[in-house]
């Protein structure tokens, strides 16, 4: 399946390969997702995380969270192209450990 079709049609399920390979690819994750919190760490992507769903979680520096709010998710794509932002996405640890336990 080429990346381009998987725009095309839902999917129950990527699958692991499949999603790891986005992860690598992508250039944000948005929404509330707990792969956000856990997994887009260790593949340096960054993360609009919106709502309080995930609050209380330990996140790493790649997380932005948001309220939902327009203004709040406006401030949070501007600092997606940060060189500040963008250096401490090289640099980013995974708050969940390296997966090599």
């Amino acid at each position: 399946m080429a990346p381009h079709d998987l725009a095309e049609r839902a999917l129950k399920s990527l699958g692991q390969q499949r999603f790891v390979n986005l992860l690598r690819h992508a250039y944000v994750m948005v929404g509330n997702s707990s792969a956000g919190i856990l997994e887009a760490a260790s593949a340096r992507l960054a993360v609009i995380n919106i709502g309080d769903r995930q609050k209380g979680r330990i996140t790493s520096h790649n997380v932005l969270s948001v309220d939902g709010e327009k203004g709040s998710l406006e401030n949070a794509l501007r600092t997606l192209e940060s060189a500040e932002f963008v250096a401490r996405l090289r640099d980013v640890k995974n708050a969940y450990g390296d997966g090599q336990t």
